[in-house]
């Protein structure tokens, strides 16, 4: 089904660079273990580009971005940043309880592009909902496709090497991924294919080459079995039979990153209940090494990764639901962390991203507060100072119970702007970026 989306009203990478990435569905930045935001004023990879595309997966194990002592995210230091400025939020509809929020270029026009998981009904299949971009800041069509039991997570990658972007769902009800393959006739439109089986209660998900094929690779957090599954990619848009490791309690993130410098990806986990971090060492053949653990704050919900200090080792950042915080952990790129520092944020921190949003090269923090609903509704963002230390949270406004939010360039000014997915307003607020840089 088609809708016209009728929205309300509430440095040096440009456009074109990071579309090239986009075009791909994301998966070169998440092949890197890259944030979106982290492609503009970083000292990221060369040959970005391909990802996603037959042999370039394995771009996550070469001599690229975020390795240790590289000086990716070499940002510099000195004087005091500048706090960024948003338009007011607009706001589109889109299905019922959105809990994840990625962009892409579906429709290979060369502007980004946005698709939302809609938890809706927990009995009842949810679905997925793309909003193609108009290059200005404006998403006027919305295409909605069925996948599994209350989808809540999303994220992009060429699984079948067509170099079409294509997307891979959790779906927490029916314990397992739907697989879109996008068609690639223009019109952004994709096809479902056979589901993939997964652990239980599949909350989060990443991709990511795991033993260095050159085809994208899938890890999915499972909340209720306490788990990771490993879901190799054959790629032609099927996956090799599920490979489960343990984590910790109640897992509600995923992502991929070289912690230790080996250039294989290892993986970061977010546990809900137990209140740490697990990181997953990998060995560059599709396994991983035995969890080590790290605290966090209360109720982690989500992780994110980024050089918060320019000495090129790749760090953390954890959004702690329930102490209304984000912990920083510094990376020491032999795969081990330093102790956490906590930054206040909005009220139960559901979603943290990177990005640089002022412009000065170093990379800020925008979370997601989703139990703001009462309380103003609010993404926080956490200037960075370069050294690794934070400003405190200055909040903007989005919708109700946001989730999720993601960053791009959505009206191709050179700003990085925000996308926000509010389960409780059932809509994705944009905010675009109008800090002089």
């Amino acid at each position: 089904m088609v809708k016209l989306n009728r929205p309300n009203r509430a440095t040096s990478w440009r456009l074109s660079a990071l579309l090239t990435v986009m075009a791909f569905g994301g998966a070169c930045v998440q092949l890197l273990g890259l944030e979106p935001g982290e492609l503009k004023g970083s000292a990221t990879s060369s040959g970005a580009g391909g990802a996603g595309q037959g042999g370039t997966g394995g771009a996550g194990q070469g001599g690229t971005s975020g390795l240790c002592g590289d000086g990716a995210g070499g940002a510099g230091q000195g004087g005091t940043p500048l706090v960024p400025s948003f338009a007011a939020a607009v706001n589109y509809p889109v299905g019922a309880k959105p809990y994840s929020v990625t962009a892409g270029d579906w429709n290979g026009d060369g502007k980004a592009d946005l698709a939302v998981a809609n938890s809706g009904s927990v009995s009842v299949s949810g679905n997925v909902s793309i909003l193609l971009g108009n290059g200005n800041g404006t998403f006027p069509v919305m295409i909605d496709y069925v996948v599994g039991m209350a989808p809540v997570a999303v994220t992009a990658g060429d699984w079948n090497g067509d170099g079409k972007p294509d997307l891979a769902v959790a779906n927490n009800n029916s314990q397992n991924v739907s697989i879109l393959l996008g068609i690639g006739d223009g019109d952004g439109t994709f096809k479902t294919t056979d589901p993939v089986t997964v652990g239980v209660n599949p909350i989060a998900l990443t991709a990511g080459d795991w033993n260095g094929d050159g085809k994208p690779d899938l890890a999915v957090a499972n909340d209720g079995s306490n788990s990771v599954s490993i879901r190799l990619g054959n790629g032609g848009g099927t996956f090799k039979t599920t490979v489960d490791y343990l984590v910790g309690t109640n897992p509600f993130s995923v992502k991929a990153r070289d912690w230790n410098g080996d250039k294989k990806l290892d993986l970061a986990v977010a546990n809900s209940t137990s209140n740490n971090v697990s990181i997953l060492l990998g060995n560059g053949n599709g396994t991983f090494q035995a969890k080590v653990d790290y605290d966090a704050g209360k109720n982690p919900r989500s992780v994110t990764t980024g050089d918060w200090n320019g000495d090129g080792k790749p760090d953390l950042a954890v959004a702690n639901s329930g102490s209304d915080s984000v912990s920083i952990l510094l990376g020491n790129c032999d795969g081990t962390f330093q102790e956490k520092v906590d930054y206040g944020v909005g009220s139960q921190p559901y979603s943290v991203t990177a990005g640089d949003w002022n412009g000065d090269k170093k990379l800020d923090l925008a979370v997601a507060n989703s139990g703001s609903m009462n309380v103003g509704n609010k993404v926080s963002i956490l200037v960075g100072k370069g050294d690794g230390t934070f400003q405190s949270q200055v909040d903007y406004g989005v919708g109700w119970g946001p989730r999720s939010v993601t960053a791009g360039h959505w009206n191709g000014d050179d700003k990085l702007d925000l996308a926000v997915a509010n389960s409780g307003s059932m809509n994705v607020s944009i905010l675009l970026n109008t800090s002089q840089q």
